[in-house]
C-alpha cells in the first residue's frame, strides 16, 4: 500500500476549501511500582469482524523513512486481517501539526491522527474513544502501560490509544568505556552507585581532548526541550501544578535541575554548544564517535546498527529520585471522520502484537503492551542490546508521561525561548526563570483546556 506524501498545493486547497469541521493526577506523577506479572487470555488481536460496507480512512503520520516504512506495512497487515477496511497513509514531514489543523478546518483529508490529546480533546477536535473501548471486550487495558495510557486522557476518560512506547534511557559507547577503563553504569546502578555525579565524572573520563580540542564529547543533550523535565523530576521538582495551569520554574530544585546539564556545555566543556553540535549532529555524532553518551528513546536503535556491539544502554542517572520520561506514541480519531467504527478498529488493532510486531522489529518503539515484552518479535539481531532489559525495567519502575504533552505550544515555545539564554547564551538558569516565570505562568492561565 503506497504511502501518500502531502504537497503544498493539496495542502492549501484543503486549508480553504469547505466548511469548518467539527492525566495525570500531578506534574510529575510517583512513577509506577512494578507491575505484578500478567497472564491477559490473549495478545493476539480479536477475531474481524467486518464493517458495513468497504471504506477507506486516511491516517495522516509524521516521521522519517524508516517509521512511514513501519505505518505501511502495518497498513497492509490490518488490510488482511480487516479487507473492508483501507488505510491509506499520509505522510506529512514539515509542518504536520499546522497542515492537520488546516485539514480539520477544512473538513476533509483525514480520519486518524497523531496529535496529543490534551490539546485537542478539550477542543472537541477527536473522538472519544471511551464509549467504543467500555464495548470492547477484547481491548485489556490493564495490559498497557499506565505512562501510555495517562497522555490520552481527558476528563478521566482515553481519546486515543498507544501503539507503542518511548521510555527515555541512558545510550554511551561502550568501546570508549573500555578503553577509558570505566565500569558499565548498569554495574554502578545495581550498586547504587549511578548518579549525578559518577555521570558527571563518566562523562569527563569519556571526553577526549587534543591540545584545545575536543575530538569527543563525553556527552550531549539530544532532545533538550523533554530531556530537560528528567533532570527537574530526578532533582525532586515540580515545574507545574497538576491541573498545568501555574509554572515552577522559578523553584530552587527546578532552576538546580536545569543549570546541571547546561553546566555540562559552559562550565565543565564535555558537551558540545548548539553550534557545534548543529554541525557534528545529534545521534549521527555518536554513531561517528564525535560524542559517547546521550539521552533518549528506543528509536535509536534502529539509527545505530551499524555500531552494533558497540553501545549499549542504561538507566538514566538518578539523583533524588528515578524518573523516565514515556515520550506520546499513539493515535486519535479526528472527531469529523465518516467512519468512526472503522478507525476505533484500526487504532485497536495497533496495539496488538501483529502492529506491536512490525513497530517494535524495526528498532523504532517498544510495544504498548506488558504482555509483549516476553515475546521476541520486538528486537531484532541488530536493534538488541545487551542490557536491553532496561527498557521494560524503566517503564515499570520509573516511566512518566512527558508532561509536554499537557503545555499549549505557544508556553512550549516561550519555555524554549528561556532555555535558549540558559543552554546557548550561557545565562545563570535561576536568573532566567526569575524574570520568565510569571509569563509562562500567565499564558498558561489565559491557555490551558485541559484538565485531568
Amino acid at each position: 500500500m503506497k504511502a501518500h506524501v502531502v504537497s503544498r498545493r493539496v495542502f492549501l486547497r484543503a486549508a480553504v476549501t469547505g466548511a469548518a469541521g467539527a492525566l495525570v493526577a500531578a506534574c510529575a506523577p510517583t512513577p509506577a511500582a512494578p507491575a505484578a506479572p500478567t497472564q491477559p487470555a490473549a495478545t493476539e488481536a480479536p477475531a474481524a469482524t467486518p464493517v458495513a460496507a468497504p471504506v477507506k480512512i486516511i491516517h495522516a503520520v509524521w516521521g522519517g523513512v524508516m517509521e512511514l516504512d513501519a505505518m505501511n506495512k502495518s497498513a497492509e497487515a490490518f488490510h488482511e486481517e480487516y479487507p473492508d477496511i483501507t488505510v491509506e497513509i499520509l505522510q506529512i514531514p514539515q509542518d504536520y501539526n499546522a497542515k492537520v489543523e488546516a485539514m480539520m478546518a477544512a473538513g476533509q483529508g483525514l480520519d486518524t491522527l497523531q496529535v496529543p490529546a490534551p490539546q485537542y480533546a478539550p477542543r472537541g477536535a477527536i473522538l472519544n474513544l471511551q464509549p467504543y473501548i467500555e464495548a470492547d471486550a477484547n481491548i485489556q487495558l490493564d495490559d498497557l502501560f499506565p505512562s501510555a495510557l495517562d497522555i490520552w486522557r481527558y476528563k478521566g476518560d482515553l481519546y486515543g490509544l498507544p501503539y507503542g512506547t518511548g521510555p527515555q534511557v541512558f545510550y554511551w559507547r561502550k568501546d570508549f568505556a573500555q578503553e577509558a577503563g570505566l565500569a558499565d553504569p548498569n554495574e554502578l546502578a545495581s550498586r547504587g552507585e549511578w548518579n549525578w555525579s559518577s555521570f558527571l565524572e563518566y562523562a569527563k573520563a569519556l571526553t577526549k581532548v587534543e591540545g584545545s580540542t575536543v575530538k569527543v564529547y563525553g556527552y550531549f543533550t539530544y532532545a533538550r526541550n523533554q530531556e530537560i523535565y528528567e533532570w527537574i523530576f530526578q532533582n525532586g521538582g515540580q515545574p507545574y501544578n497538576k491541573e498545568f495551569n501555574e509554572a515552577y520554574f522559578d523553584r530552587p530544585e527546578v532552576t538546580e535541575a536545569i543549570q546541571f546539564p547546561a553546566d555540562l556545555i559552559h562550565k565543565e566543556k564535555i558537551a558540545p554548544e548548539s553550534a557545534v553540535l548543529a554541525e557534528i549532529g545529534t545521534w549521527n555524532s555518536f554513531l561517528n564517535g564525535a560524542t559517547a553518551s546521550f539521552i533518549s528513546g528506543p528509536w535509536q536503535r534502529g539509527r545505530l546498527v551499524d555500531i552494533h556491539g558497540q553501545y549499549d544502554i542504561a538507566p538514566l542517572p538518578k539523583n533524588k529520585a528515578n524518573v523516565s520520561l514515556n515520550f506520546r506514541v499513539g493515535q486519535a480519531v479526528w472527531v469529523g471522520t465518516k467512519y468512526p467504527d472503522a478507525c476505533y478498529k484500526w487504532t485497536a488493532w495497533r496495539t496488538w502484537d501483529k502492529a506491536a510486531e512490525i513497530w517494535s522489529s524495526l528498532g523504532v518503539d517498544l510495544p504498548p503492551r506488558k504482555s509483549q515484552f516476553a515475546k521476541p518479535f520486538w528486537y531484532s539481531e541488530k536493534t538488541q542490546v545487551e542490557h536491553q532489559d532496561v527498557f521494560l525495567e524503566t517503564l515499570e519502575k520509573y516511566a512518566v508521561a512527558d508532561p509536554t504533552t499537557f503545555v499549549p505550544s505557544k508556553v512550549l515555545d516561550t519555555i524554549s525561548a528561556a532555555l535558549d539564554q540558559v543552554f546557548v547564551e550561557g545565562k545563570p538558569a535561576a536568573e532566567v526563570f526569575a524574570a520568565e516565570n510569571a509569563n509562562i505562568s500567565q499564558l498558561l492561565k489565559e491557555l490551558q483546556k485541559w484538565s485531568p
